[in-house]
């Protein structure tokens, strides 16, 4: 066995452990992400409609165990007065 077969046995068992490890860093955060995005992206728009503010973010978070969305909106408030910072964490 010459040292280029050598080395290609020798790194077939890596590559499969390098595959494995991208496989669960950065394929399987996708897989769960976007649906909690989506989710949270729905309870922004709902809270956008029901204080008519302004997304400044919306945030999927884990409380006491359980999936939130943590919305935080820019709410207009009377004339001539700053507008407000708002966060509102809703269930998912």
């Amino acid at each position: 066995m010459n040292f280029v077969s050598f080395v290609k046995v020798c790194a077939a068992p890596m590559k499969a452990a390098v595959l494995n490890v991208a496989v669960l860093v950065f394929v399987a955060p996708m897989m769960i992400l976007p649906a909690t995005a989506a989710d949270c992206m729905a309870s922004a728009q709902t809270v956008i409609s029901q204080t008519g503010g302004e997304l400044l973010s919306a945030t999927p978070q884990t409380k006491n165990g359980q999936a939130v969305c943590k919305v935080t909106v820019l709410v207009k408030s009377g004339s001539g007065q700053r507008p407000k910072k708002m966060s509102v964490t809703v269930p998912q």
